[in-house]
């Protein structure tokens, strides 16, 4: 059953961003309205907490009125602690796959477990593969990307190299040009397995990509990177200035 969730998340995926990305700006808009309703309407009926915030954008014979949109109040991190429980939907609609526990990385203040889902992992892994397209990423690239524990356990071990946490070692499909390596490990640990995969592109927490690029200037890794995305966080100019050192290569944001 979870297989034909996965499967179904990457059908869609696949479909949408082939579709969308040659959208004009209206068709566009008027399809992520389309989306939005739907997260509305779905959270407004299963979740408590939105049943309550989102009462307001609804007039009569329950039609939405998006001219409320702006009048609603910005969601704080106080919130998300106090009444998490409360925000999470009763029933997944198809599709999106098993649920899992992610923890932001409180760079901002202190971390906040949330509850995502595969098709949001998946979306989130699709359109930075586009972005690195723009980039000029190609298909002989090898990407390395930096995750968190949780969402290293929705990746599928057929399809991706995955660096085990408890074993400091590579596992899954050791051939893939695709590798996920976890947030908790040493600079020195991410190097070597991207000297192991043959990676060609690096992505992962701001922070990280500032930690490995130092650690790079110590190891002097073989690695040939074609450019290095830092997410979670904006990349600081020092963080820029040591991927330029280190691996003498381009630096962009995904945040």
């Amino acid at each position: 059953m979870v297989d034909q969730q996965l499967q179904s998340a990457n059908d869609f995926l696949g479909n949408a961003l082939a579709e969308t990305e040659k959208y004009s700006s209206q068709v566009l808009k008027d399809y992520q309205r389309s989306q939005l309703e739907q997260l509305v309407r779905l959270a407004r009926s299963q979740s408590p907490f939105y049943g309550e915030r989102l009462a307001q954008l609804f007039g009569k014979h329950d039609a939405i009125d998006w001219s409320r949109w702006q009048d609603l109040p910005v969601l704080t991190r106080a919130e998300v602690k106090e009444r998490g429980a409360d925000m999470i939907v009763k029933t997944l609609p198809n599709g999106h796959g098993p649920a899992y526990e992610a923890t932001s990385s409180g760079t901002t203040g202190t971390p906040v477990t949330i509850q995502s889902t595969y098709l949001m992992f998946a979306a989130g892994t699709a359109a930075f593969a586009r972005a690195c397209r723009w980039y000029g990423a190609d298909s002989s690239d090898r990407y390395c990307i930096v995750l968190g524990d949780g969402e290293l356990k929705t990746i599928d071990r057929q399809t991706w190299a995955v660096g085990n946490n408890k074993t400091g070692k590579l596992e899954g499909n050791i051939s893939s040009k695709r590798l996920a390596v976890s947030q908790g490990w040493s600079p020195e640990q991410i190097l070597s397995s991207m000297v192991q995969h043959g990676s060609t592109c690096f992505s992962g927490y701001s922070a990280t990509l500032e930690d490995v690029a130092e650690g790079q200037l110590e190891l002097h890794a073989k690695l040939n990177l074609k450019f290095m995305v830092g997410t979670s966080m904006a990349l600081t100019e020092r963080a820029r200035a040591l991927a330029r050192r280190a691996f003498n290569t381009r630096t962009f944001s995904a945040y």
